[in-house]
């Protein structure tokens, strides 16, 4: 038997990661000899959220050599940093333990696939990765400048630093900066 460990990445405190740990639990028992030993669920995980806990007790029990597969929806619910996968994938691989896709219904290899594929190809692979990565990490950090001007405006619009004498217009202003702030946060978790 295939000791099975499911790991969900989740962006939002919800019910939602419980749905794809349903989803992934119904996926593993149509595998003859898989058997599900744990389920480690990081709720509430942005993008750039790096303290992992359910991933590093993942890790840790992989190196005991208490699992044989680890299950994920997709590789990016691992991570979605193309360098920090193949570091986690090298880990497991040290330990005997491989990452398997629903998505893809197969193992996930990058390192392996050295060996198999033009090297060339998986580089040009990575390459547009790194440049996901990083593209994403812009995004990320104007995001992060738009919620900090929010804040400015905010603390001038209390503090009376600019005098809005029309209560609508006063609360118009709230309304708006709480929508761009929502869409901000939303970008941040969700990368959409």
């Amino acid at each position: 038997m295939k000791r099975v460990a499911i790991y969900i990445r989740f962006p939002f405190d919800s019910d939602g990661g419980l749905n794809i740990e349903e989803n992934l639990k119904e996926f593993a028992s149509t595998k003859d000899d898989w058997i599900i030993e744990e389920v480690f669920l990081e709720k509430n995980c942005s993008v750039k959220r790096t303290d992992k806990t359910e991933l590093n007790k993942l890790l840790n029990k992989c190196n005991n050599k208490e699992f044989d597969i680890v299950l994920v929806k997709g590789i990016y619910h691992i991570t979605r940093e193309t360098l920090k996968f193949i570091e986690i994938e090298k880990e497991l691989l040290d330990s005997d333990v491989v990452i398997y896709s629903q998505e893809l219904d197969s193992e996930v290899s990058i390192i392996n696939s050295l060996n198999e594929r033009n090297v060339e190809a998986l580089l040009s692979f990575l390459t547009s990765k790194i440049t996901e990565d990083v593209a994403r990490n812009d995004r990320y950090n104007e995001m992060q400048l738009r919620l900090e001007t929010i804040q400015k405006m905010r603390w001038i619009i209390s503090e009376g630093i600019v005098e809005i004498k029309e209560q609508d217009y006063l609360i118009h202003a709230y309304e708006i900066l709480n929508e761009v702030e929502k869409e901000a946060w939303e970008y941040i978790n969700t990368g959409n």
